[in-house]
């Protein structure tokens, strides 16, 4: 009872509504589980706020949600993060929402496979922006009032907020309102490490922050099959790693003298790039290209291509950066 007791607090009285977040399953979730849009986890009702932990593995690096809009036009709030441990300090969670009455899209240039587009149907990206040292790329009020730029020990500032309830903080690196058009309408979120072939942790949280939130429709949490993991120890969770072909990956030897570094640190830029909307930045500093140069590239043209195909069937948050 003791346990329960801040958390019952918080959903009574709601003390910070972004702590107040209803789990979908009992603890982190990994590997083939969820992994695919048909085997995506039901959110039961979207009146609540709900959160769900990732571990991502190599062979099942997409976590899938799904929805059913209570009502046309129904705001929802959409959240990712990572826990702040330096060894993730450099993973990039990314958001695709996919359903009805949202911008169309072209199936052909994503990088995981997703519902087939019908007409009518759309998606819309929810990125994390490069610049992680602020919280300025926020876009809910309630996520402005609760989470704050903190300076962490090796890694410097980076949006956090401190959840009272476990003890520990996390990183907030996506955020965004979005808005579901059709009432009745299925949604599909999927999440997923953007920008290189990785492991990882994240959560991903859906909100709505309103006065008719409902937190006492009553709701049996499942299992999830990752529950031994330690969610916010540093040193129990490793850093990031290369993955490459459904498994980790041993760094190229051109890597150099900053392999052993590279690897305690979890230090994704020499990772493969994994751009799920097919076209993305590329690495700008030799060592960086020559790291990568084994893994086929988008030619210039193709990713002009893609990128202007891209502009009218993506909404981008924030906008692909070249």
């Amino acid at each position: 009872m003791a346990q329960l007791l801040p958390l019952l607090l918080i959903l009574a009285f709601g003390a910070p509504r972004a702590a107040a977040h209803r789990p979908l399953l009992t603890g982190p979730v990994g590997g083939a589980a969820h992994s695919t849009w048909e085997a995506a986890l039901q959110v039961p009702w979207v009146t609540s706020s709900w959160s769900v932990k990732r571990v991502v593995e190599c062979d099942a690096p997409v976590l899938w949600l799904k929805f059913t809009a209570e009502r046309a036009n129904q705001d929802v709030h959409l959240t990712a993060g990572t826990p702040a441990v330096p060894g993730l300090a450099a993973t990039r969670p990314a958001l695709a929402l996919f359903g009805p009455g949202l911008p169309p899209y072209n199936a052909s240039s994503l990088g995981f496979a997703a519902p087939p587009p019908k007409p009518g149907q759309g998606l819309i990206r929810v990125g994390s922006p490069a610049d992680q040292s602020n919280c300025k790329f926020l876009e809910n009020t309630v996520s402005k009032r609760s989470y704050k730029p903190a300076n962490f020990s090796g890694v410097g500032a980076r949006c956090g907020y401190y959840e009272p309830y476990s003890k520990a903080y996390l990183w907030i690196t996506a955020d965004a309102n979005v808005t579901l058009p059709v009432k009745g309408g299925t949604y599909y979120l999927a999440a997923f490490l953007d920008g290189r072939k990785s492991t990882g942790r994240f959560t991903v949280a859906i909100a709505n922050w309103a006065e008719d939130e409902d937190f006492k429709r009553p709701y049996q949490a499942p299992k999830g099959n990752r529950e031994s993991v330690n969610w916010t120890d540093a040193a129990a969770t490793p850093p990031a790693a290369c993955c490459a072909g459904g498994k980790a990956a041993v760094l190229p030897a051109k890597a150099g003298a900053a392999k052993a570094a590279w690897q305690a640190a979890g230090d994704v830029r020499y990772c493969p790039p994994f751009n799920a909307f097919g076209c993305g930045p590329q690495p700008k500093d030799r060592a960086l290209q020559a790291a990568n140069a084994e893994v086929p590239a988008v030619s210039p043209a193709a990713a002009a291509k893609l990128l202007k195909e891209g502009w009218a069937y993506l909404e981008m948050r924030p906008a692909l950066a070249l």
